[in-house]
């Protein structure tokens, strides 16, 4: 797909090598987002997240090095970072993943970091937690998670509450890898940057949910899980360089699914209806 191309889906395997080459043939820009997608999968299978998000990512790299591709953008994660709680998280920092989808994603920035080409350019976004609708949207995230109980139960249990988590709203993530396409090679080639919208503290979403969808939403208050720490993630680097910074927030979050599970209660009424 050409930048401005248009999309045209393909239902393939990404560890399929011919499929790759196929979809890249004219493509002048990838943006990658595929893969086991997130720590608790990671855990649950830690042989299919190395065999693709690292053995799989190593040969489709191996077809874009071979396509006509001049741009490659590559969605990671601040779990990079390992289990750094007493520091904002900077680029600075070395890697320290602890968990099998963290290592798999430094794993992967390590393969475009050997890379040696003028003609591709290469920058990776170690992204915040993700939040906001979708389609196909996940409800095991924190902030989502909240907003589906609120909306549902009309109560948002918060275990403990004072612990940060950074969030990015998943337009500024669109926003973002889009922008990337277009901004100057020399400014973000061979960089990763961190990506990050919020670092707020569960109550403080907690607290933003309640006051978008009214005073009678219930906040539980439940004894903090053992082992849970606070992780703040700083975007200074990218904002400084780029000149990109959040612009979504919880509030618009909580609208969208709103209306999205409005919408959904209002087909499966007419489905019966009809």
């Amino acid at each position: 797909m050409g930048i401005g191309g248009g999309i045209h889906p393909v239902a393939a395997d990404i560890r399929d090598v011919d499929a790759m080459a196929r979809c890249l043939q004219d493509a002048d820009a990838v943006i990658y987002l595929a893969g086991v997608s997130d720590g608790r999968a990671g855990k649950a299978n830690p042989a299919l997240t190395l065999d693709v998000n690292v053995r799989g990512f190593e040969r489709f790299v191996d077809v874009v090095k071979d396509s006509p591709c001049r741009r490659f953008l590559f969605a990671s994660t601040f779990g990079v970072y390992g289990y750094s709680y007493t520091t904002q998280l900077v680029e600075s920092m070395p890697p320290d993943p602890q968990e099998p989808y963290s290592l798999s994603k430094w794993k992967a920035e390590q393969i475009l970091a050997e890379i040696k080409t003028d003609q591709l350019t290469i920058t990776s976004l170690r992204l915040a937690m993700v939040f906001g609708y979708s389609p196909r949207m996940r409800n095991a995230f924190i902030v989502n998670h909240m907003i589906d109980q609120a909306l549902s139960t009309g109560q948002i249990d918060v275990m403990g509450g004072r612990q940060v988590r950074p969030q990015l709203y998943i337009r500024d993530v669109a926003r973002y890898f889009t922008a990337l396409l277009e901004k100057p090679a020399d400014k973000i080639a061979g960089r990763a940057f961190n990506a990050c919208g919020l670092n707020l503290s569960l109550m403080e979403v907690a607290v933003c949910i309640r006051q978008v969808l009214g005073g009678n939403i219930q906040i539980n208050q439940l004894p903090a899980r053992e082992g849970e720490h606070t992780f703040q993630l700083n975007q200074d680097l990218l904002a400084g360089t780029t000149g990109l910074v959040p612009q979504g927030t919880i509030a618009e979050a909580v609208l969208e699914i709103q209306r999205a599970q409005v919408a959904d209660a209002a087909d499966l009424v007419s489905a019966f209806d009809s």
